[in-house]
């Protein structure tokens, strides 16, 4: 085994880390490790962990966005075809549906503050969970009124 033992030893711990969603590990621990193998392995985890720390950021800024109701889209020629890709894609979805949600909402709340018209209605076409729910009951207070 080109391996020795120590370096095993560190690679294994680091191994586990990432298996366990921990990518954080102390790279000084591989500095005594001088080789051309033993540098290319430890580049190679280096550049995970910078790799998964940078889609952990952008995951955090996505989830901010949601949090603050900024939904700021992921700009299509970002996204790399990666394991990643599905999920920006998704969000983007997720993005644009909020987007024809507030749209609608928003659309009827014009209506009726600016022509006075309560007998407009918010479409419910396509809407489901919770935003059926939310312009479901703006329907039914409109109906009240």
């Amino acid at each position: 085994m080109w391996l020795n033992d120590n370096y095993y030893t560190e690679l294994v711990k680091v191994l586990r880390g990432f298996s366990e969603s921990r990518v954080d590990f102390d790279e000084e621990r591989f500095e005594p490790f001088d080789g051309e193998k033993y540098n290319k392995l430890t580049k190679l985890l280096k550049d995970i962990k910078v790799s998964t720390k940078a889609q952990i950021n952008s995951n955090v800024k996505i989830m901010t966005s949601l949090e603050d109701g900024s939904y700021t889209k992921i700009d299509e020629t970002a996204i790399k075809d990666n394991d990643f890709k599905v999920f920006y894609e998704k969000y983007n979805l997720l993005v644009n549906h909020h987007e024809r949600m507030a749209h609608r909402i928003l659309r009827v709340q014009s209506t009726i503050t600016g022509d006075g018209k309560i007998d407009s209605r918010v479409d419910t076409d396509e809407v489901r969970g919770k935003w059926f729910d939310v312009i479901t009951n703006v329907n039914l207070t409109l109906e009240s009124l």
